[in-house]
Order: structure tokens, then sequence, then C-alpha cells
């Protein structure tokens, strides 16, 4: 007997999207909400370029 709930009931998948990760494993994630003051370009840009110039710690 199939004891799973019906697809109507199952939760959604609420996890935030990765958007990216960095050489020590950091997960960049999509925020929650929309951006107000920039565009999800400009981000992605600026994220590369952090990544691009930026040296990782080490802790």
């Amino acid at each position: 007997m199939n004891m799973q709930a019906p697809k109507s009931f199952q939760k959604e998948d609420r996890r935030p999207k990765v958007l990216g990760v960095t050489k020590d494993g950091v997960k960049i994630l999509r925020p929650k909400f929309p951006p107000k003051s920039f565009t999800e370009r400009e981000l992605r840009e600026a994220v590369a370029k952090a990544l691009e110039t930026l040296p990782a710690k080490s802790a």
C-alpha cells in the first residue's frame, strides 16, 4: 500500500538557489527578494570580479 502524500500536500523546495561557489567552498546564494538598487547582472559581474581579484583567506 502506498502511504506517500499526494503531490498537492508535499512541501515545496524552499532552499535558496546557489549562484556560485568560491574556491574555499563558500556558496553564493540568490537573494530571497529582488534587488532594489542593482540588477542581477550587475550582482553577477561584481561577484565574478571579486573572485578574480581577491585571494581566498585562510583561517
